[in-house]
Protein backbone atom coordinates (compact mmCIF):
# COMPACT_ATOMS: atom_id res chain seq x y z
CA UNK A 1 0.00 0.00 0.00
CA UNK A 2 2.71 2.10 0.66
CA UNK A 3 4.56 1.46 -2.30
CA UNK A 4 1.76 2.29 -4.14
CA UNK A 5 1.20 5.77 -2.56
CA UNK A 6 4.92 6.71 -3.54
CA UNK A 7 4.29 5.53 -7.20
CA UNK A 8 1.04 7.77 -7.36
CA UNK A 9 3.24 10.55 -5.62
CA UNK A 10 5.91 9.94 -8.12
CA UNK A 11 4.17 10.40 -11.02
CA UNK A 12 2.46 13.66 -9.38
CA UNK A 13 5.47 15.00 -9.56
CA UNK A 14 6.74 13.78 -12.80
CA UNK A 15 4.07 16.30 -15.22
CA UNK A 16 4.79 19.23 -13.87
CA UNK A 17 8.31 18.24 -13.80
CA UNK A 18 7.94 17.14 -17.53
CA UNK A 19 6.22 20.81 -18.30
CA UNK A 20 9.46 22.50 -16.10
CA UNK A 21 11.55 21.26 -19.11
CA UNK A 22 9.77 22.80 -21.60
CA UNK A 23 8.77 25.68 -20.04
CA UNK A 24 12.81 26.01 -19.03
CA UNK A 25 13.75 25.39 -23.09
CA UNK A 26 11.63 28.26 -24.14
CA UNK A 27 13.09 30.79 -21.43
CA UNK A 28 16.60 29.38 -22.96
CA UNK A 29 15.53 29.81 -27.29
CA UNK A 30 14.13 33.23 -26.13
CA UNK A 31 17.25 34.41 -24.14
CA UNK A 32 20.62 35.29 -23.89
CA UNK A 33 22.59 33.72 -21.39
CA UNK A 34 24.89 35.59 -19.11
CA UNK A 35 27.12 32.34 -18.65
CA UNK A 36 28.56 29.44 -20.14
CA UNK A 37 26.15 26.91 -21.80
CA UNK A 38 27.69 24.53 -19.00
CA UNK A 39 27.50 26.10 -15.88
CA UNK A 40 23.62 27.97 -17.10
CA UNK A 41 22.35 23.93 -17.67
CA UNK A 42 24.11 22.60 -13.83
CA UNK A 43 22.82 25.21 -12.55
CA UNK A 44 19.28 25.55 -13.39
CA UNK A 45 19.54 21.47 -12.87
CA UNK A 46 20.65 22.22 -9.33
CA UNK A 47 17.85 24.65 -8.52
CA UNK A 48 15.31 22.00 -10.52
CA UNK A 49 16.25 19.26 -8.27
CA UNK A 50 15.73 21.18 -5.53
CA UNK A 51 12.58 21.97 -5.89
CA UNK A 52 11.59 18.47 -7.38
CA UNK A 53 12.48 17.16 -4.00
CA UNK A 54 10.40 19.64 -1.85
CA UNK A 55 7.72 19.61 -4.19
CA UNK A 56 7.68 15.80 -3.53
CA UNK A 57 7.37 16.54 -0.03
CA UNK A 58 4.96 18.91 -0.27
CA UNK A 59 2.36 16.43 -2.16
CA UNK A 60 3.03 13.73 0.61
CA UNK A 61 1.77 16.36 2.97
CA UNK A 62 -0.63 18.24 0.93
CA UNK A 63 -3.10 16.55 -1.01
CA UNK A 64 -4.43 20.00 -2.44
CA UNK A 65 -1.33 20.44 -4.13
CA UNK A 66 -2.02 17.99 -7.03
CA UNK A 67 -5.19 16.20 -8.00
CA UNK A 68 -5.04 17.90 -11.50
CA UNK A 69 -5.84 21.43 -10.03
CA UNK A 70 -3.11 23.21 -11.45
CA UNK A 71 -2.13 24.58 -7.85
CA UNK A 72 1.80 23.50 -8.24
CA UNK A 73 2.14 26.38 -10.82
CA UNK A 74 2.93 29.03 -7.74
CA UNK A 75 6.21 27.32 -7.19
CA UNK A 76 7.27 27.91 -10.84
CA UNK A 77 7.30 31.47 -9.41
CA UNK A 78 10.32 31.16 -7.52
CA UNK A 79 12.82 30.30 -10.96
CA UNK A 80 12.19 33.61 -11.95
CA UNK A 81 15.19 34.43 -9.41
CA UNK A 82 17.70 31.65 -10.71
CA UNK A 83 16.64 32.96 -14.90
CA UNK A 84 17.46 36.85 -13.48
CA UNK A 85 20.43 35.91 -12.51
CA UNK A 86 21.23 33.06 -15.60
CA UNK A 87 20.07 34.90 -18.42
CA UNK A 88 20.07 38.57 -19.89
CA UNK A 89 16.68 39.54 -20.44
CA UNK A 90 14.24 42.38 -18.57
CA UNK A 91 11.86 41.56 -16.29
CA UNK A 92 8.83 42.51 -18.64
CA UNK A 93 10.25 39.82 -21.05
CA UNK A 94 11.07 37.35 -18.64
CA UNK A 95 7.20 37.26 -17.61
CA UNK A 96 6.25 37.49 -20.89
CA UNK A 97 7.99 34.79 -22.25
CA UNK A 98 7.23 32.80 -18.72
CA UNK A 99 3.85 33.11 -19.33
CA UNK A 100 3.56 32.12 -23.01
CA UNK A 101 4.84 28.97 -22.25
CA UNK A 102 3.03 28.01 -19.73
CA UNK A 103 0.02 29.00 -21.39
CA UNK A 104 1.02 26.01 -23.96
CA UNK A 105 2.27 23.43 -21.32
CA UNK A 106 -0.25 24.30 -19.00
CA UNK A 107 -3.47 23.87 -21.41
CA UNK A 108 -2.11 20.49 -22.48
CA UNK A 109 -1.57 19.87 -18.81
CA UNK A 110 -5.56 20.94 -17.98
CA UNK A 111 -6.15 18.66 -21.33
CA UNK A 112 -4.30 15.52 -20.13
CA UNK A 113 -6.70 15.75 -16.95
CA UNK A 114 -9.98 15.89 -17.93
CA UNK A 115 -8.99 13.17 -20.62
CA UNK A 116 -7.46 10.94 -18.08
CA UNK A 117 -10.62 11.72 -15.63
CA UNK A 118 -13.24 10.47 -18.52
CA UNK A 119 -10.93 7.47 -19.36
CA UNK A 120 -8.93 6.41 -16.79
CA UNK A 121 -9.46 2.69 -16.01
CA UNK A 122 -10.33 1.62 -12.03
CA UNK A 123 -7.22 0.36 -10.72
CA UNK A 124 -4.96 2.07 -12.76
CA UNK A 125 -3.39 5.76 -11.64
CA UNK A 126 -4.87 9.00 -12.78
CA UNK A 127 -1.65 10.58 -12.68
CA UNK A 128 0.13 7.94 -14.72
CA UNK A 129 -2.49 8.51 -17.06
CA UNK A 130 -2.33 11.92 -17.25
CA UNK A 131 1.47 11.83 -17.56
CA UNK A 132 0.90 9.22 -20.56
CA UNK A 133 -1.42 11.99 -22.26
CA UNK A 134 0.82 14.51 -21.30
CA UNK A 135 4.03 13.34 -22.84
CA UNK A 136 1.69 12.27 -25.94
CA UNK A 137 0.08 15.76 -26.81
CA UNK A 138 3.89 16.94 -26.15
CA UNK A 139 4.95 14.95 -28.82
CA UNK A 140 2.25 15.95 -30.91
CA UNK A 141 2.41 19.40 -30.83
CA UNK A 142 6.09 20.57 -29.87
CA UNK A 143 7.15 20.93 -33.47
CA UNK A 144 4.41 23.23 -34.41
CA UNK A 145 4.92 25.22 -31.45
CA UNK A 146 8.71 25.58 -31.64
CA UNK A 147 7.84 26.96 -34.99
CA UNK A 148 5.90 29.38 -34.14
CA UNK A 149 8.13 29.81 -30.98
CA UNK A 150 11.30 30.41 -33.28
CA UNK A 151 9.81 31.83 -36.39
CA UNK A 152 6.55 34.38 -34.71
CA UNK A 153 7.03 35.01 -30.85
CA UNK A 154 11.01 35.36 -30.90
CA UNK A 155 11.08 37.93 -33.85
CA UNK A 156 7.96 40.06 -32.54
CA UNK A 157 9.71 39.88 -28.60
CA UNK A 158 13.59 41.23 -30.16
CA UNK A 159 11.54 44.28 -32.12
CA UNK A 160 9.16 45.64 -29.53
CA UNK A 161 9.45 49.07 -27.93
CA UNK A 162 9.15 49.16 -23.55
CA UNK A 163 4.91 50.43 -24.27
CA UNK A 164 4.76 47.05 -26.67
CA UNK A 165 7.13 45.54 -24.23
CA UNK A 166 4.17 45.93 -21.20
CA UNK A 167 1.25 45.60 -23.26
CA UNK A 168 2.61 41.98 -24.45
CA UNK A 169 3.36 41.23 -20.78
CA UNK A 170 -0.09 42.51 -19.44
CA UNK A 171 -1.99 40.15 -22.33
CA UNK A 172 -0.24 37.23 -21.46
CA UNK A 173 -0.68 36.97 -17.95
CA UNK A 174 -4.26 37.36 -18.60
CA UNK A 175 -4.31 34.54 -20.58
CA UNK A 176 -2.32 32.30 -18.29
CA UNK A 177 -4.18 33.04 -15.73
CA UNK A 178 -7.57 32.75 -17.35
CA UNK A 179 -6.82 29.19 -18.27
CA UNK A 180 -5.43 28.61 -15.03
CA UNK A 181 -8.77 29.65 -13.33
CA UNK A 182 -10.79 27.89 -15.77
CA UNK A 183 -9.28 24.63 -14.81
CA UNK A 184 -8.92 25.20 -10.95
CA UNK A 185 -12.87 25.77 -11.96
CA UNK A 186 -12.77 22.60 -12.61
CA UNK A 187 -11.88 21.41 -9.31
CA UNK A 188 -13.85 23.32 -7.15
CA UNK A 189 -17.09 21.87 -5.57
CA UNK A 190 -19.48 24.62 -6.57
CA UNK A 191 -22.92 25.06 -8.33
CA UNK A 192 -23.76 24.41 -11.90
CA UNK A 193 -24.74 27.50 -12.61
CA UNK A 194 -21.69 29.07 -10.80
CA UNK A 195 -19.54 26.99 -13.42
CA UNK A 196 -21.04 28.07 -16.31
CA UNK A 197 -20.68 31.84 -15.41
CA UNK A 198 -17.00 31.01 -14.87
CA UNK A 199 -16.67 29.30 -18.63
CA UNK A 200 -18.59 31.80 -19.77
CA UNK A 201 -16.01 34.92 -18.08
CA UNK A 202 -12.77 32.65 -19.21
CA UNK A 203 -13.74 32.35 -22.64
CA UNK A 204 -15.39 35.89 -23.05
CA UNK A 205 -11.71 36.98 -22.74
CA UNK A 206 -10.31 34.95 -26.25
Amino acid sequence: MRGVMYMEQFFMVLAPLEMLVINLYVINRCSMRKYSRVRTFVSMGLFVCVLTYVSYHISSIAPDFGGGNGLFVFSGFVFFIPIKLLYQLPVTKIVTVACFSWIYTFVLFAMSVRIGYAFTIPGWSLHATVLLLQTVLYIATIYSFNRVLKNRFIVILDQLGRRESIALMWMTMMWFWTVFIFNLSLHIPISSYTRSFRIQLSLSVF
